[in-house]
């Protein structure tokens, strides 16, 4: 039987580009633990950043703004 190769460590560069993806409206629903439509009203009353647009009908988070406000949330 041949050694199982040990887990793949993230590189400094992989774990740059994780912090460049952008999140969704949904996966925001889901970090927060409420409905789609409380995220777009917690962004309307300005205790949510606005997203970053990305054309008229798309909308995304940085990660480091959403972890700012679940740090202010505490």
């Amino acid at each position: 039987m041949k050694d199982a190769a040990p887990p793949r460590v993230a590189d400094a560069a992989e774990v740059q580009l994780d912090r460049l993806r952008l999140i969704t409206v949904e996966k925001v629903a889901e970090l927060l633990a409420v409905s789609t439509r409380h995220v777009w009203r917690l962004v309307a009353t300005g205790r949510l950043p606005a997203p970053v647009r990305l054309g008229r009908r798309s909308a995304r988070w940085r990660p480091g703004d959403l972890e700012s406000f679940i740090k202010e949330m505490k």
